[in-house]
């Protein structure tokens, strides 16, 4: 089994605290306006999707 898919399973099993932090945090950001939860939803998952990206390419 490669590294990153040894990655992916420990994502794979944290990923429930990842979403309750992330519900936290959106609520932290502004509790009262929805798209503002959302538009930092997005911009948090775009940026770990992009590094994510990055890293599978350097690693390949």
């Amino acid at each position: 089994m490669k590294y990153y898919q040894k990655l992916i399973i420990k994502l794979n099993i944290n990923l429930r605290f990842i979403k309750e932090y992330m519900w936290i945090a959106g609520h932290e950001v502004d509790a009262s306006n929805r798209i503002v939860r959302l538009f930092f939803y997005g911009f948090v998952s775009f940026t770990f999707f992009s590094m994510m990206t990055m890293v599978f390419l350097l690693m390949s």
